[in-house]
């Protein structure tokens, strides 16, 4: 059961939530919203709590997505969830900051207009989000030295390219290619500056 709330305006009665329709109008799209508030059984003052707020703008941002084009939340949070993606997974992918997924899935906040498209291209296209994953794939260069058992004046020079996926435990996924110089210690190997 939910407990009552006792009017702020009039300190006599009790908030009743209702839900009304309002029309709306964005870039020249009218449309209707859902629209919360609650109402006092006394002196029928209409009221605002910071979740009719929330919901409200929620529907609003709805809305306007609907209007541009753009994902619904819920469009957005299942694309997320076929893809085995958590929400901060998704963020490093798409970009937008840690709780971005958050908020886009729950209408709290409109994605600009690259990410929108980003967005439904990966709703249309699911095999994209494999396709960003290989772009955070980072290269890098690791040089070993091991001596020659046989003559302690040459060095063997090792450069692996090792693939590392951006997680967020930066973990090391393989090894792609290794290759190997004989050079005197007094070299030092073009290749491992670059």
């Amino acid at each position: 059961m939910t407990a009552k709330i006792q009017c702020w305006a009039c300190g006599e009665g009790y908030l009743t939530r209702r839900h009304s329709g309002k029309s709306v109008t964005y870039e020249g799209i009218t449309g209707s919203i859902c629209h919360t508030s609650h109402a006092c059984d006394e002196c029928g003052a209409v009221l605002f709590c910071e979740s009719d707020v929330r919901e409200n703008r929620r529907a609003w941002n709805r809305f306007r997505k609907s209007a541009t084009m753009a994902p619904l939340g819920c469009e957005i949070e299942s694309m997320r969830v076929r893809a085995g993606l958590t929400q901060r997974r998704a963020a490093d992918l798409f970009g937008g900051g840690p709780v971005a997924f958050s908020k886009y899935e729950n209408d709290d906040l409109i994605p600009d207009e690259a990410m929108n498209k980003l967005l439904r291209l990966a709703i249309a296209y699911p095999d994209i989000i494999q396709r960003l994953e290989g772009l955070l794939i980072t290269r890098v260069a690791v040089r070993h030295v091991s001596f020659n058992a046989e003559d302690d004046e040459h060095a063997r020079w090792t450069s692996s390219t090792i693939a590392a996926r951006k997680r967020v435990s930066g973990s090391i996924t393989g090894v792609i290619s290794t290759r190997s110089f004989d050079v005197r210690p007094s070299q030092e190997p073009s290749w491992i500056l670059q």
